[in-house]
């Protein structure tokens, strides 16, 4: 049995004070700001009329990803096709201290609200990657911390919440593979050439997109398919439908296909096509470094990306005991003394304890 807790309102957390505007919809960013609002940040999720989609993504008709993933926000609903809601929008970025979205590309600046017009309002808005402990030292007096953080906790969250689903309905999740169990068409599958495609239709109007764009118009209206829950149910047949006009053509025409009809849709890329792939190359997401061993060695880029105080790679990694001499030097080790123990093997140099570790 598990222990029992409740909630605790009014309790501070390191970033409290800290005011998020969130525009993001379904899991990556409300788990985004979920961190932040489990931590004291006061979390405004701007919904539309009918809500984040998440509140669709329903166990026995309960909401419970959206009990999970908007645990510790505020809601405001809000229409932005409108003028006056986007200026109410703007009104709330000017008392906000970071702003989180995930619509498509050129949607905000369609609407007037681009990263330039939100800063002219609020020129401090924008802030990524929060360092919690530190912000608890400098602004809020406290001290340093531990950071309890085993490899369980981080992979448990990502069973969302089975919990929970397993306490509503006594069953177990089954094994799907690619197959989503809360939308669909939403799969992985294979296309002519061997390669696979990611088809994602979370949506109402997605779902329709795609029986419209594959000439299967007349499925919009079956019911077996006309809603996400008709369509989750009969998902395999679905699957069949929908796999059997992918493997008709290659990768990239799929890919191309669905783009023009407004799918969402992605190649699936074993390691031999990102390292060729225009984009990967283009944003530097892998980048050649001189390596003694190698000649060049692909390294991935440093995350997240700060606009104004961004990571760099500086230095290849070191030998061992490479900068021996230099720290130890700083704790009063001269060279004799340095020498001493190196003979001693207290201190080692690259290449001593090659073959195994040091006796």
């Amino acid at each position: 049995m598990l222990r029992k807790r409740d909630y605790t309102p009014g309790k501070r957390g390191a970033l409290d004070g800290i005011r998020v505007l969130d525009l993001s919809r379904l899991v990556a960013g409300n788990t985004l700001t979920g961190v932040l609002a489990d931590f004291g940040a006061e979390v405004i999720k701007v919904e539309p009329a009918a809500g984040d989609t998440l509140r669709a993504w329903r166990t026995a008709n309960v909401q419970v990803n959206w009990k999970l993933y908007a645990r510790n926000k505020k809601s405001v609903a809000l229409e932005l096709r409108k003028p006056e809601a986007r200026e109410l929008l703007l009104k709330m970025v000017e008392k906000a201290d970071v702003f989180v979205e995930s619509f498509r590309p050129d949607t905000l600046e369609k609407m007037g609200l681009a990263p330039a017009a939100l800063h002219a309002r609020n020129p401090r808005l924008g802030a990524s990657g929060v360092l919690i402990a530190l912000r608890e030292v400098e602004v809020n007096g406290g001290t340093g911390q531990v950071i309890d953080l085993p490899l369980l906790d981080p992979l448990f969250t990502v069973l969302g919440p089975q919990a929970a689903s397993y306490r509503l309905t006594g069953q177990v999740k089954p094994r799907t593979g690619s197959r989503s169990t809360n939308s669909g068409p939403r799969n992985a599958y294979r296309a002519k050439d061997g390669h696979y495609v990611a088809l994602s239709a979370s949506t109402q109007k997605m779902a329709e997109r795609v029986f419209a764009s594959i000439g299967r118009a007349e499925l919009i209206d079956n019911p077996r398919y006309r809603t996400n829950a008709d369509r989750v149910k009969n998902a395999q047949e679905l699957d069949a439908i929908i796999g059997e006009f992918i493997a008709r053509r290659t990768q990239a025409e799929n890919v191309a296909f669905f783009e023009k009809a407004e799918v969402t849709i992605g190649p699936i890329y074993d390691i031999t096509q990102i390292v060729e792939d225009a984009h990967f190359i283009e944003r530097e997401v892998l980048a050649d470094y001189p390596d003694a061993d190698m000649g060049e060695f692909p390294m991935h880029h440093v995350v997240p990306r700060l606009g104004g105080t961004p990571g760099a790679i500086a230095t290849p990694a070191p030998g061992l005991g490479q900068h021996n001499r230099e720290l130890l030097s700083e704790v009063g080790v001269d060279e004799a003394c340095y020498r001493e123990l190196l003979s001693r093997a207290v201190v080692y140099e690259g290449g001593q304890a090659e073959g195994g570790e040091p006796e």
